[in-house]
């Protein structure tokens, strides 16, 4: 055998230990009102910075008119 029995128990408790910490992460943001608004506070922040960034990406960009008014 490749493994030692220890090795797999060892394996085993850190799957179980994230699985529970995951678990329990997605159980608070979805059965408690706490974390219904935490889950609404951080996707205002995700859309935020997404026009934040969208915003940035267009004003280095030339628009076309922008373009046939440079004379170079």
């Amino acid at each position: 055998m490749l493994w030692s029995r220890e090795e797999h128990k060892d394996l085993f408790w850190a799957g179980f230990l994230a699985g529970a910490v995951v678990g329990g992460t997605v159980g608070v943001f979805l059965a408690s009102e706490a974390g219904r608004k935490a889950y609404e506070r951080l996707e205002d922040s995700v859309q935020d910075l997404q026009t934040r960034f969208n915003g940035r990406m267009t004003a280095e960009e030339p628009t076309p008119t922008e373009e046939s008014a440079d004379p170079t």
